[in-house]
């Protein structure tokens, strides 16, 4: 499998589409943006791999599993 790495900065094209969620947590809101951010610089990798660690993929499972994180509050 070859895998395509975001051309461009990831954490800008994260900030232009997640920047302004609001969940009423701003750290939660700022996971989003990170979560966003590492999912893009690797999208045909695996979670822990786009992760990098151990704690960023526990942070991204909580973020994906809160209550108040849904695709209608991510869009």
């Amino acid at each position: 499998m070859v895998e395509t790495t975001f051309v461009g900065d990831t954490r800008r094209w994260a900030l232009e589409h997640f920047g302004r969620v609001r969940l009423g947590d701003v750290r939660l809101e700022r996971r989003v943006v990170d979560v966003a951010a590492r999912l893009a610089q690797r999208p045909a990798s695996s979670l822990p791999q786009q992760m990098g660690s151990a704690c960023a993929l526990k942070a991204a499972y909580r973020v994906l599993d809160h209550p108040c994180v849904s695709q209608e509050q991510l869009e």
